[in-house]
């Protein structure tokens, strides 16, 4: 079989859909189609941590104050570290007030959780988003002791560990399965293709490379490529990745096998054959 290898930049895309960004969800097309292809796979992949993990998507939650009221609390969109979440909570929190108390927030480099004492309580934090439950540390309903909340679970502040290469017309070809409560579009295929690692900090690149060079993806009846899509989602969310401007470049690899376009031609002449003679 013949080897190829196709490289796309999102910068070098078409726009998939307004009003999502060309780098956030490109099309790529070629005035050439490549033809005759039996299998395919991702094999290399640069991808910058320019995506906010707390963004527009996940940033809300609610202050309820018992006997007094509740609140929407919304962190700006952004990426943090243990010093700008504490400080930004502390903040955020006192402002939203309903009863106009004033909150600390802290975090611990032994245990790797955040805390919050009021000036007053008890208090409870709701979050309706899995992903900032994440981020933070928090399950969906949290109520302190007295005015003192101690996180449960380890803050993850650089997010979800793994992103998604995913797309809408190659995804259902390639042969990757989800469980039942993590799949995105159920009950049809998924648009993953590709499970790539977030192995940097914010501001850095995620250099991927195929870790099972043997290993290929059948592509069933994908005979000819002339164009596909392609975007991320990060962990278990659906959400589109934003980049924010930023680009992200993907090397595929393709065998080539002329036979199954041979094939296919002998297959129509007998049929074209059997209707004459029929």
């Amino acid at each position: 079989m013949e080897y190829v290898e196709i490289y796309v930049d999102s910068r070098d895309a078409v726009q998939t859909n307004p009003p999502t960004l060309i780098t956030d969800w490109p099309t790529f097309r070629f005035d050439t189609p490549v033809s005759d292809i039996a299998q395919m796979k991702v094999l290399e992949a640069a991808i910058p941590f320019s995506y906010y993990t707390i963004n527009q998507n996940n940033n809300t939650f609610t202050l309820i104050e018992s006997l007094i009221g509740s609140t929407t609390v919304t962190i700006p969109e952004g990426n943090y570290n243990s010093t700008t979440i504490t400080s930004t909570l502390s903040t955020l929190l006192s402002t939203a007030s309903p009863a106009g108390r004033t909150y600390s927030c802290t975090y611990s480099n032994t245990t790797g959780k955040l805390a919050i004492v009021a000036s007053s309580g008890p208090f409870v934090l709701q979050l309706p988003t899995s992903s900032l439950q994440i981020i933070l540390g928090l399950n969906a309903y949290n109520t302190s002791t007295g005015p003192t909340l101690l996180f449960p679970n380890v803050a993850q502040l650089t997010g979800e560990n793994y992103l998604y290469l995913s797309s809408d017309k190659l995804g259902p070809i390639f042969q990757t399965y989800l469980p039942t409560t993590a799949q995105q579009f159920p009950p049809s295929k998924g648009p993953q293709i590709s499970r790539i690692p977030v192995d940097v900090n914010p501001g850095e690149v995620i250099y991927y490379r195929d870790p099972a060079p043997e290993k290929w993806f059948d592509t069933q009846n994908l005979f000819k490529l002339q164009n596909f899509d392609l975007y991320f989602t990060l962990g278990s969310s659906n959400q589109k990745v934003s980049f924010n401007g930023q680009g992200f470049s993907i090397k595929l690899g393709l065998l080539i096998n002329p036979a199954i376009h041979n094939r296919s031609k002998q297959n129509a002449s007998f049929t074209a054959t059997k209707m004459v003679m029929g």
